[in-house]
């Protein structure tokens, strides 16, 4: 294949995904590049020993998201690996017959500490890949207001740390005053969906 059909069909290059971080934390070695890989599920992540913190959430054209790390290969099988990578990134996405993950994660800003329900059923995503997507796109939500506003940021973290904590759980963790913990609760629910929304534009 020459350079210029290479560049026709890939936009990514081998010094694409240089400044990722390897899924183990190993550098590569002499000869070795990053290329994107498809955390299919969470017995992936145990069986490979990735390290969460490394992965990231990888946007295709359709507004899919998809989690991936980064594993080194061999230079001269970049191109190979890549292929491999889309391939996946087809089954993965192929799974979802719904928009289940977006439902969810709409559910649970919902539905979590409403007194009527303890919070979010994890129970409720069909799959394992689905439920690593959610926690996926929660983490990156959650750190987006947690950047806007700590203490909404702090809740929200609390929340995700435990989905059966209750409202007055989290105001004593924060010390607050009733009054003021039950209105900070519900601004950090109002804030997550608008940087949801933000974020699925």
């Amino acid at each position: 294949m020459s350079k210029n059909e290479q560049n026709r069909n890939s936009k990514y290059t081998p010094e694409s995904y240089r400044d990722e971080k390897p899924y183990n934390d190993i550098p590569c070695e002499e000869g070795e590049v990053l290329v994107p890989i498809v955390v299919m599920n969470n017995d992936m992540i145990k069986a490979m020993g990735i390290n969460r913190s490394n992965m990231k959430t990888a946007r295709m054209k359709n507004g899919s998201r998809v989690p991936v790390a980064y594993a080194p290969v061999k230079l001269e099988h970049f191109d190979n690996a890549l292929k491999i990578y889309y391939k996946d990134v087809n089954i993965y996405l192929n799974q979802f017959k719904r928009d289940s993950d977006v439902l969810s994660l709409e559910e649970m800003m919902e539905n979590m500490n409403n007194e009527n329900k303890m919070g979010y059923d994890p129970t409720g995503i069909p799959s394992h890949e689905e439920k690593l997507m959610l926690i996926v796109t929660l983490e990156e939500l959650i750190d987006v207001v947690y950047q806007r506003n700590e203490k909404y940021g702090k809740i929200l973290k609390l929340i995700y740390q435990d989905v059966t904590i209750s409202k007055q759980e989290i105001i004593e963790k924060l010390g607050l005053k009733k009054t003021q913990g039950y209105d900070a609760i519900k601004k950090a629910h109002a804030l997550a969906k608008e940087v949801y929304n933000e974020l699925n534009q």
